[in-house]
């Protein structure tokens, strides 16, 4: 059986009420030590984010788990308890993602059991309103999928289980009050990309987009459109010229697919990917830059990562980031850079990309540690599971900026 492993973007952003759901009663609160509050009076600021350690909780210890913010609580659902797989887009697993979960408040220190999940959790995550939707594809013999799309309501403790987006994988997206899948390549199969309403529960297509068949296709929400990044889809990419970037915005509301238009963008002089919309930029975080190599080079050397405004549609390089190794990036499930307030997780440490100035992020407390969950609110963000030295954890860290 295989889980198919994929870069995911984590919507974490604060938004209001949603939707009912039904399914199974939660177990009851298990109730720990308080951890430190980020936000609480005595501690005291610092030039630097740090690491607080929170109360052991109620999961045993996984890697590649689920997390989103929900209202005020950090939710962590699913993931695997068998050995973790090294860092490739397959990985032969020896049994199904758990289906259990949990809440840690940040403010009481206290983590409350959730009500398990009808089926197995990993994969992709997005959220609308206090509401959490999980997309996961597990591959069994013979490469038969079985697709799950699920919603978590916290208001209720309850699951339901939703009809999947279009048969294409894709990352999901928040758009506001609705959920986009934006499909990875065209490389298989023509891409597919649809909006899914949640008050009605149905997915529709979207419209092709301009781009022409390509790869690396992701897609960041800008509050009233959608960027899509894309690479050209030729024979053997990057061989003889870089692969750049190209740009694309999808126009209109979501909630009216008749409304929305293509619009083709000034491609980039990028060749990075993992857009973040953040503080009204887009960063793409991958630091360094690329020359094509000693034979057939491109003769000029090409950024993996930059800032874009999209109102101008101006760019700049990332700025050189500070010394030291902040949050190893393998540490992180997700592979994609985090938004915290107003910056974004690049190189490890904080960079608010309108002022350019860092928040340096000290290491990770303990040993080099793969595949942790990652999720942020506005303030803070929660590290918890993964593994390290060859076993998985049941620990985790508050990031407080």
């Amino acid at each position: 059986m295989r889980v198919r492993a994929v870069r995911a973007s984590v919507a974490v952003l604060v938004f209001v009420a949603a939707l009912a759901g039904c399914a199974t009663p939660g177990a009851p609160a298990t109730a720990t030590a308080p951890a430190p509050s980020p936000t609480a009076p005595g501690i005291e600021r610092t030039p630097e984010a740090a690491w607080l350690p929170v109360p052991e909780g109620p999961l045993t210890a996984r890697h590649s788990a689920v997390g989103a913010w929900l209202g005020h609580r950090f939710v962590v659902v699913g993931g695997m308890t068998s050995e973790p797989c090294a860092d490739t887009a397959d990985c032969e697993i020896t049994a199904f993602p758990r289906s259990d979960g949990a809440a840690f408040d940040p403010k009481s220190g206290v983590w409350t059991r959730i009500a398990d999940a009808p089926a197995p959790v990993a994969g992709q995550v997005s959220v609308v309103g206090d509401r959490m939707f999980v997309q996961t594809v597990v591959s069994g013999p013979g490469g038969a999928e079985t697709r799950s799309f699920l919603a978590y309501d916290p208001r209720d403790d309850t699951w339901e289980q939703l009809r999947p987006a279009p048969p294409v994988w894709g990352a999901l997206v928040t758009a506001g009050d609705r959920i986009l899948s934006i499909a990875a390549s065209d490389e298989n199969m023509p891409a597919i990309d649809a909006v899914f309403d949640p008050s009605t529960r149905a997915w529709r297509e979207l419209p092709d987009d301009p781009l022409g068949p390509s790869y690396d296709r992701q897609a960041v929400w800008l509050g009233d459109r959608l960027l899509l990044t894309a690479k050209d889809l030729v024979e053997n990419p990057g061989t003889t010229e870089p692969s750049l970037s190209r740009l694309a915005v999808l126009e209109g509301s979501p909630a009216s697919p008749e409304s929305l238009r293509w619009r083709v963008l000034p491609d980039s002089d990028i060749i990075g990917f993992d857009p973040t919309a953040v503080a009204g930029r887009v960063v793409f975080p991958d630091v360094g830059s690329a020359d094509g190599g000693a034979v057939d080079g491109w003769g000029r050397s090409v950024d993996f990562g930059g800032i874009l405004d999209p109102a101008t549609l101006s760019w700049r390089p990332l700025p050189e980031p500070p010394t030291g190794p902040g949050l190893e990036r393998y540490a992180i499930h997700t592979r994609t850079s985090l938004r915290i307030g107003d910056r974004a997780l690049v190189a490890g440490h904080l960079l608010d990309p309108v002022t350019e100035d860092w928040l340096p992020v000290p290491a990770l407390p303990g040993p080099f540690r793969t595949e942790a969950t990652l999720v942020a609110n506005e303030g803070a963000a929660l590290l918890w599971g993964g593994a390290a030295d060859g076993a998985n954890r049941a620990d985790g860290y508050l990031l407080r900026p």
